[in-house]
């Protein structure tokens, strides 16, 4: 393809897997939308993931190395890999080391020194109240960053400005041909939900971690008047993460919290499902009630390129999506009667559902699209490569 370098970027990820969430996803589309585009993509990753085989039949070349973070216990092992992912960068003419995430920073900034190759941070996620030192050192090692949002570039500019690089706003994509309205895809999900066209399906899907504010969903479905109690919340996602973050599984107190509200017999957790778009379908309302900052919420704007009107959180990168006459939408973190109220409105008025949608699925395809993804993304890297490469 004319235009297009001969250098390779060179992709660091942990665990290239579908059920690791937005950041995984985005990179998905990085990746294969490059590749598309005629670039030639290197991918190290650390575990074995369900991505790999995609991957490598769309050409992109993949190799597990071991990227366990440094510890001063074990640096041979750090070094080791270090010049083993340099040796291979050097064998297929690398011109950029791209970052998905600030956990990956310290390998990115040993490869970039030692090999003195242009490197960019993709920040998905708002920075931690503590930097340790090795994650300090290696984004301090970086020549340009992107953050996914306005807000989650301003919540990592004090950091970053101590640097004097400002990180670059790129949008996370929605694939369009994926995310749209389908009826027949809306019938066959109800159905198998039990849910009749009488029936109103409020939707979760995400993580189900403390901090996305699943219980303040359940409390403001509690409160709905009984003329609307004919609801349904469906649930869509795994507590894995939980388990890591705190040690225990999040769904057994959320059907507790369900039964002592009374509703235990109206929410369905659905578990972990990759045909989310079937599902974004056969909902009445989506609602994303985070109470921590959300660094873009991809969530919001999928189920809005289906069509489907968004409930969120007025939270980190989520009002940039619902904005203008989707900013009604927003509703206070942590606000339970703010929600119900919200939920019981739109509930009510099928006419306002079906054209908050209609504005949302726009909204997504002008701002959101995976076209204007990948061209910004080239964009970026052209600026970054050296100018022999790019």
């Amino acid at each position: 393809m004319i235009g297009v370098p001969s250098a390779a970027v060179f992709f660091v990820d942990e665990n290239p897997s579908r059920s690791n969430g937005g950041e995984e996803l985005v990179l998905r589309q990085g990746l294969l939308g490059l590749a598309a585009r005629g670039w030639r993509c290197l991918l190290a990753y650390h575990k074995w993931g369900d991505l790999i085989p995609e991957y490598e039949a769309s050409g992109i070349t993949c190799r597990r190395f071991d990227l366990s973070p440094a510890r001063a216990k074990e640096p041979v092992r750090f070094l080791w890999s270090v010049a083993a992912q340099m040796y291979w960068a050097r064998r297929e003419r690398v011109g950029l080391f791209h970052c998905n995430s600030y956990f990956r920073a310290a390998y990115i900034g040993a490869l970039k020194r030692l090999g003195r190759i242009p490197a960019i941070c993709h920040l998905h996620l708002p920075p931690p109240e503590y930097l340790s030192r090795q994650y300090r050192w290696g984004l301090r090692q970086f020549d340009a960053y992107m953050a996914v949002s306005k807000c989650t570039a301003g919540e990592w500019k004090p950091l970053l400005g101590n640097w004097h690089k400002d990180a670059h706003v790129l949008y996370n994509p929605v694939d369009l041909r994926r995310f749209r309205p389908d009826e027949d895809a809306r019938r066959s999900a109800r159905q198998e939900l039990g849910a009749n066209e009488d029936c109103m399906v409020i939707g979760y899907c995400g993580r189900l971690v403390r901090g996305k504010g699943i219980d303040i969903l359940l409390r403001a479905l509690a409160r709905i008047p009984m003329v609307h109690r004919s609801a349904k919340v469906a649930i869509i996602g795994t507590d894995a993460q939980n388990v890591v973050l705190h040690g225990e599984p999040l769904v057994p107190s959320l059907r507790a919290l369900a039964g002592e509200l009374g509703i235990a017999d109206r929410v369905e957790f659905l578990g972990m499902r990759y045909d989310v778009e079937r599902w974004y379908n056969a909902m009445d309302v989506v609602v994303a009630p985070s109470t921590f900052s959300e660094a873009f919420g991809l969530v919001v704007a999928e189920a809005l390129a289906c069509g489907r009107p968004v409930l969120a959180s007025r939270v980190g990168g989520i009002p940039e999506i619902l904005d203008g006459p989707l900013e009604e939408l927003l509703v206070p973190p942590g606000d339970v009667d703010a929600l119900a109220l919200a939920l019981q409105r739109l509930m009510a008025d099928p006419e306002r559902r079906a054209k908050i949608g209609a504005v949302g699925r726009e909204t997504v395809r002008q701002r959101f699209s995976v076209g204007q993804f990948l061209d910004g993304l080239e964009q970026q890297f052209r600026q970054v490569m050296r100018p022999s490469l790019a």
